[in-house]
């Protein structure tokens, strides 16, 4: 009993406050837990406590959580972009069953069981394929959208920060904007019926993350005449444009790194769209990557 209060206790909420911090507020190298909050996943704090031992250092504890919610930050993606829903009722039973699992592991033996639980999961970034913005989808696609951004942007040596991009608080938050404005005789060529394009224009690959204030002063133009309005965007929407791939070594150095098929498009057609959702597919592939494991232990 003395041992428990004087010594676990302690342990335990010492770590317990961290984390809760790191919530609320994104921290180096906990940068995972921030994310996971982002989306209301309240189950992470004992899934994050459950590998910590009280003789673990600092450090060690510091691999074990980081691990954990990288694990959940995959969890959370690969259902969001299948529809899947993860609300605690729907997952309660599978995550408490996961901690026992993972209780008291040393970190290498932790990192092994993540990774093939990522291995094993039912969903796959294939599901993006058939990602759409629908009522359910939209509170996690500004998510998702700013973390591709952040991603390419970081990975190219530009100043960017996540948590301005979901942040509602700012002058002029960020927004979902459809590359296509709601104009069927734009793309009467491509679709037959309105029924049709109105669902096409939902997919993902045609969906950007932009501040208040542009789809109100844009949202009904051509795509022609929103291009070089891109350009002083984000790096995701700056990508569009043909300038974005000239004079700028560091962003081509990262294409030349990934692998991603970025590609500038001077007009944007079905053909165009199907060809974006592939790249957003594999961006995500890349920042949720269950390479991340192996790299911890690196």
């Amino acid at each position: 009993f003395r041992d428990f209060v004087l010594r676990h206790m302690q342990y335990f909420s010492s770590h317990y406050i961290r984390i809760r911090q790191a919530a609320h507020t994104l921290t180096p190298g906990m940068e995972y837990i921030f994310y996971n909050a982002q989306n209301n996943f309240t189950l992470q704090y004992p899934l994050l406590l459950a590998p910590l031992r009280p003789e673990d250092d600092r450090e060690t504890a510091q691999r074990k959580i980081r691990l954990v919610a990288g694990y959940i930050d995959i969890f959370i993606a690969r259902r969001a972009v299948n529809f899947r829903t993860f609300d605690y009722s729907s997952i309660v039973y599978t995550m408490f069953s996961f901690m026992k699992e993972i209780r008291e592991l040393d970190v290498a033996a932790l990192a092994q069981v993540l990774t093939q639980k990522v291995v094993a999961m039912e969903e796959t970034f294939n599901g993006v394929q058939y990602f759409r913005l629908n009522q359910w989808s939209k509170k996690y696609i500004p998510q998702l959208l700013a973390r591709m951004t952040h991603y390419i942007e970081e990975q190219s040596g530009v100043e960017s920060n996540f948590a301005t991009y979901i942040s509602r608080t700012i002058k002029k938050p960020f927004e979902i904007e459809h590359i296509w404005a709601n104009r069927y005789d734009y793309l009467r060529d491509d679709f037959t019926t309105k029924e049709e394009f109105d669902s096409y224009r939902q997919r993902f690959g045609g969906l950007l993350l932009l501040q208040r204030g542009f789809n109100q002063s844009f949202s009904d133009k051509p795509y022609s005449e929103k291009l070089d309005h891109y350009y002083g965007q984000n790096l995701l929407a700056k990508s569009l444009h043909p300038r974005c791939y000239q004079n700028n070594p560091s962003f081509l150095r990262f294409l030349e790194q990934s692998g991603l098929p970025f590609q500038p498009y001077e007009t944007f057609t079905k053909a165009h769209l199907d060809a974006r959702q592939m790249l957003y597919q594999r961006i995500c592939e890349q920042i949720w990557s269950p390479d991340r494991f192996a790299q911890e232990l690196s």
